[in-house]
């Protein structure tokens, strides 16, 4: 028997360092509560594991021994419905929707400036940080509207902001004081302590 067949016993997860998708799919399972093993791919590394499972090479890859899921808001979605508890979805479908909405403008508007941000050129990193800054300035409200981005509870919106803010931060980047006293509270949370704070 294989070890990729052992450990598929439990509920993998390949992720690469301070990857945002990476580390929002870590949050969330995390947040679950449920058994996990992470397992970190070192840049230009081919892991045979990872590779078996998904061809494309692709982070995060999560695989229970039901399925293999290699698209970020699929891992989300599916972690949520198979571990109800606690959920980071909203159960009525007028925020859901609404959730969702926030969503796709995170990962079409905000996720793209990534690579920008740390392969980039000084002027596209420089570029990127302003579009983020923009966009984080636009979702102020939402970012000082409770505890969480969308209230009192959360949710998969926390998973996927958190890591672009805590990236900005260690990078000395100006937040607005908004988005600031967000991170403070999120930052408080156990998930947050298991997932990013070891990070370098």
């Amino acid at each position: 028997m294989s070890s990729l067949v052992l450990r598929k016993q439990l509920n993998l997860l390949f992720i690469k360092d301070q990857d945002w998708a990476s580390v929002a799919s870590k949050l969330a399972l995390v947040e679950k509560s449920i058994a996990l093993e992470a397992i970190n791919v070192m840049p230009d590394e081919q892991n045979e594991d990872l590779h078996t499972l998904n061809p494309l090479h692709s982070v995060p890859t999560f695989a229970d021994r039901e399925i293999i899921l290699i698209e970020l808001l699929v891992i989300l979605e599916y972690v949520d419905e198979r571990y109800p508890y606690p959920p980071l979805l909203p159960g009525d479908p007028v925020n859901r929707a609404k959730l969702r909405t926030y969503t796709m403008s995170i990962l079409n508007d905000w996720y793209p400036q990534e690579s920008k941000l740390r392969e980039g050129s000084a002027t596209g990193q420089k570029a990127a940080q302003t579009k983020l800054l923009q966009l984080i300035k636009g979702s102020a409200e939402m970012l000082d509207k409770g505890p969480y981005f969308m209230g009192d509870d959360f949710s998969v919106l926390d998973c996927l902001v958190t890591p672009i803010l805590w990236t900005l931060a260690r990078m000395e980047v100006t937040l607005p004081d908004e988005a600031i006293r967000y991170l403070g509270r999120v930052t408080k949370r156990e998930s947050f302590a298991k997932v990013l704070k070891g990070t370098r």
